[in-house]
């Protein structure tokens, strides 16, 4: 029990007109105002408690939507990941055509307005062409004469030969490669009997020659191998077809190269003919079309049909001959 209470209660019991001293009523004051101080206390106590606990509830509500929010932004870089797969195919990407499907966007090229004019150079133009090499350095010089006139019809005698000329003549050439013809030199090492010991001897192979290839031929394979980037089976497919290949005479170079093939590959052409269990079908060729299929990727097609025509003949020889 405090002291305040029977403070409190004598003040209660005293007389009416009876004078309360100074100081006991400066005590009650004072009492009032430290249990208002007490109350206020109470409660500030209670409402830190109260916030400490608002704080702690908080504090884990934002630990949790800090982690689902790094959840959500995991989420979005896949979606955003599979997304962007989604939308590769053969015109954005190195995606193959055939993996585009039937539910892809059907690919627009960009259009570009007509001028009307025609393909191929225009009238005016510079023009460019392959420069002509000079008379004294040509291999051979063929006289060429018209045989009758343009003009009026007028069949020349003997072919034009012996009538006078005018001005300079108009000059073309035709560039061909030569017939190539390894050039093997044979080192032939002599076993020497020595007079002085008596024992057989003979001379080490110089080291410019250890490899079995000449300086020139080592170079164009180099060439080919590191500028070129041929892969080692093409290259040695090509040393062999070059160097080995028997060559048929005949003016015509074209019907001279399907002569070569023919002459050399019958019996690789009409194998399933002579040899039980070789397939008759063109399983095989099949196959060989990779390259025909990848040509257009890397020469941007052709633009004529003479160049169509000669691409299927070049692609057609090469990979017969490889097979």
């Amino acid at each position: 029990m405090s002291i305040s209470a029977p403070l409190r209660n004598w003040c209660k019991q005293a007389p009416s007109g009876f004078h309360i001293p100074h100081s006991v009523t400066l005590f009650e004051r004072l009492r009032r105002e430290i249990d208002r101080l007490r109350r206020e206390n109470k409660d500030l106590r209670r409402k830190v408690a109260e916030d400490r606990k608002e704080l702690e509830k908080n504090a884990v509500l934002l630990k949790n939507l800090e982690k689902e929010l790094a959840d959500r932004d995991k989420k979005i870089d896949d979606l955003e990941h599979q997304l962007a797969g989604r939308k590769k195919n053969s015109s954005n990407s190195s995606k193959p055509p055939s993996s585009d499907g039937p539910a892809a966007d059907r690919r627009v090229h960009p259009q570009r307005k007509k001028s009307g004019r025609k393909q191929s150079g225009q009238k005016g133009h510079a023009g460019s062409h392959r420069a002509l090499v000079p008379t004294e350095q040509v291999s051979k010089v063929i006289r060429v004469l018209p045989p009758d006139c343009r003009h009026c019809g007028y069949e020349f005698p003997d072919n034009g030969r012996g009538l006078p000329t005018k001005g300079e003549p108009h000059r073309h050439q035709d560039t061909e490669l030569p017939e190539i013809h390894p050039y093997i030199t044979e080192y032939q090492f002599w076993k020497v009997l020595c007079p002085d010991c008596g024992q057989v001897t003979w001379a080490p192979v110089p080291r410019g020659i250890r490899n079995h290839f000449g300086p020139k031929l080592t170079a164009f394979l180099a060439y080919l191998t590191v500028v070129c980037r041929m892969p080692r089976r093409k290259m040695e497919e090509a040393l062999e077809t070059v160097l080995s290949e028997g060559h048929l005479d005949c003016a015509d170079g074209e019907v001279r190269t399907l002569a070569r093939l023919f002459f050399n590959y019958t019996g690789r052409l009409f194998a399933f003919v002579r040899y039980p269990g070789v397939e008759p079908t063109n399983n095989v060729s099949e196959c060989a079309l990779c390259n025909a299929v990848q040509w257009p990727k890397t020469s941007f097609g052709n633009r004529s049909q003479n160049g169509e025509l000669a691409t299927a003949r070049l692609l057609t020889a090469a990979r017969t001959r490889m097979m």
